[in-house]
């Protein structure tokens, strides 16, 4: 792409392994109680029993509420300080092309999945474990979770791609459904999702890209050695 022999193109790429296991994810104690409704109001603490998501996580999903921006995941946070949550959990309901996942500072933790496949999983986990009565109310919840150290990855068979917010990577559909153009970049490095701890008293900019962030360390890297 670039008319200059030394110059080196870089493009961010999802990754291919996975840091973490939902079965050590949800081992330890910290996930407990019920509210009705919890998947779809994480804008409206008001509308949610305090009583029940004090020192729970709270459970929200991602509609294309957060795609049109009458929601957040900074709204989301925001409603679980309030409600005195211990963190929570923004799931992907439906899969929505071309939804870039922008890294947001937060004053709790959460995490978002991305995957409509391990939301199933973890939707699944939470409906065994919470107790109905006959008319299907329920009753209790016995689900837990934890924070794995995520330092043991696990790999996968298939290859990394090109981010999807680049619209370079193999096999990438447009807006159209249509092909999208292929780059091969020289070097393709992890540039997406990338989980970060950020200063409450941080002066700089917190909304980074991944490609930014990992453009600027591989450079370093390649003009040491």
């Amino acid at each position: 792409m670039s008319s200059m022999e030394w110059m080196e193109l870089f493009l961010p790429c999802t990754r291919w392994i996975r840091t973490y296991n939902w079965r050590e994810f949800l081992q330890a104690d910290l996930m407990a109680g019920v509210t009705v409704g919890i998947m779809f109001v994480p804008q409206r603490p008001e509308l949610l029993n305090k009583n029940l998501v004090e020192g729970k996580i709270l459970l929200c999903g991602y509609s294309f509420n957060f795609v049109s921006g009458t929601t957040s995941i900074r709204k989301v946070c925001e409603t679980a300080k309030i409600l005195g949550a211990a963190g929570f959990v923004v799931a992907m309901e439906s899969s929505y092309p071309g939804t870039k996942y922008d890294p947001v500072p937060v004053a709790l933790p959460g995490i978002l999945i991305t995957y409509v496949s391990q939301t199933k999983e973890l939707i699944d986990y939470y409906n065994s474990s919470t107790k109905r009565d006959w008319a299907g109310r329920p009753t209790g919840f016995q689900a837990t979770a934890s924070t794995a150290d995520g330092l043991a990855p696990i790999l996968h068979n298939s290859a990394p791609q090109v981010a999807l917010f680049s619209s370079r990577g193999p096999d990438v559909k447009d807006f159209s459904f249509e092909d999208a153009d292929v780059l091969k970049p020289d070097i393709l490095a992890p540039g997406s999702l990338i989980w970060a701890a950020w200063a409450p008293n941080g002066t700089y900019e917190a909304n980074y890209e991944g490609r930014k962030l990992i453009n600027q360390r591989l450079s370093v890297l390649i003009v040491e050695n």
